[in-house]
């Protein structure tokens, strides 16, 4: 992230703008670069992931830092499964007031928990993630 950074501030610099405007750029790359080490690095912010949990229905529950729970509304296709990373694409229920903040993808890396706690969560992301949210929209039609 800071090589990246570190290059888009650097493109800003060779940009033809007077100082002003690349000054308001560079302000604007460090701030989001700052939001997103803090929403996802540090776990700071109220609407910080620090707990998926896949309930009893197949469905995931995300908790965040101020206490409140959001369920997902789907697994996007998109998501990667790899022996070493898992990085989740989810689509949350449209109740949520404000969606826009939530964050849509949580990256997950085996030393984040239990070895075989992450097996099971690439094993239901490769094989029953898909499958396992039209089963719980089709009990919620009954």
């Amino acid at each position: 992230m800071a090589m990246v950074c570190s290059g888009v501030l650097y493109i800003i610099y060779l940009l033809p703008f007077s100082w002003q405007i690349k000054w308001l750029l560079s302000c604007t790359v460090l701030l989001f670069v700052a939001y997103g080490v803090l929403l996802r690095g540090f776990l700071v912010l109220p609407w910080s992931v620090c707990r998926l949990e896949i309930t009893s229905q197949h469905a995931l529950m995300l908790t965040y830092k101020n206490g409140t729970q959001s369920y997902a509304h789907r697994v996007l296709e998109d998501s990667v499964v790899m022996p070493f990373l898992a990085v989740i694409r989810l689509e949350m229920t449209p109740s949520s007031k404000v969606k826009w903040l939530l964050p849509t993808s949580l990256i997950v890396m085996p030393d984040m928990l239990d070895s075989e706690q992450f097996r099971k969560l690439r094993v239901w992301m490769r094989w029953g993630a898909l499958y396992s949210f039209n089963a719980v929209e089709a009990d919620a039609d009954e």
